[in-house]
């Protein structure tokens, strides 16, 4: 339960600084909501697939984008996160890019 519960503190930890950070809610109705992790390394990697959940929480955002930055990261590329098939129905995407410092 610990790895399950540490793994989706990731996204929702996202989401909270978003909104305790951003002046009002209007990163909730953006049709492309660009996320950075700095200090990105091999586990914010293995919990790729948490990122939809912000998605589920955000439905007026189209298209995600996750920036991992860092000299930690694995692979320096950009794929496509699988979501699941009602986020593609309604045309959304979540996309994951590396950033190698």
């Amino acid at each position: 339960m610990a790895a399950i519960s540490d793994t989706l503190t990731l996204s929702m930890t996202i989401l909270y600084a978003l909104s305790k950070l951003s002046d009002g809610d209007g990163w909730t109705r953006k049709q492309t909501l660009i996320t950075h992790i700095v200090g990105a390394s091999l586990r914010e990697f293995s919990c790729n697939c948490v990122f939809e959940g912000i998605l589920h929480c955000t439905p007026q955002v189209k298209a995600l984008k996750i920036i991992m930055c860092g000299p930690e990261v694995p692979d320096c590329n950009t794929c496509d996160i699988e979501i699941c098939r009602d986020c593609i129905k309604h045309g959304r995407s979540c996309i994951e890019t590396a950033v190698c410092a």
